[in-house]
């Protein structure tokens, strides 16, 4: 086996991984209204997506873990939002946010419709 060719296949492989993690945190920028109006064309997609902070709902589940339930609104329209932990935002504040839109989530007996699992809920800059 030759040692440079063997280099280079990883090189190549680290290259490609390094791509697909910049194209994930480069998540599809949209609207709340976008996403109202044609829900099945952002359904499994990640979003980013500016509004503000509505309904804020902080709790624990039952297995101890906290989340945090809101409605993001912009120019009349707003999508549901859910993410673990206690993001440092308050009622009224223009956020951002940052998951995966998804038309229909089954978590146990429970079933969501239309709701962003965000992986990050910051205030906006």
């Amino acid at each position: 086996m030759n040692p440079q060719r063997n280099g280079m296949g990883w090189k190549l492989i680290l290259l490609c991984a390094v791509g697909l993690l910049l194209r994930a945190q480069h998540a599809a920028a949209t609207t709340v209204t976008e996403i109202t109006k044609n829900p099945a064309a952002f359904d499994q997609k990640t979003v980013t997506v500016t509004g503000t902070a509505e309904d804020i709902s902080s709790r624990t589940s039952r297995r101890g873990n906290p989340y945090t339930t809101l409605r993001l609104s912009d120019q009349g329209e707003a999508v549901k939002v859910f993410t673990f932990g206690t993001p440092a935002i308050r009622e009224g504040q223009r956020v951002e946010v940052r998951g995966a839109f998804q038309r229909v989530k089954q978590v146990g007996q429970y079933t969501f419709h239309d709701e962003i699992d965000a992986s990050s809920v910051v205030p906006a800059r």
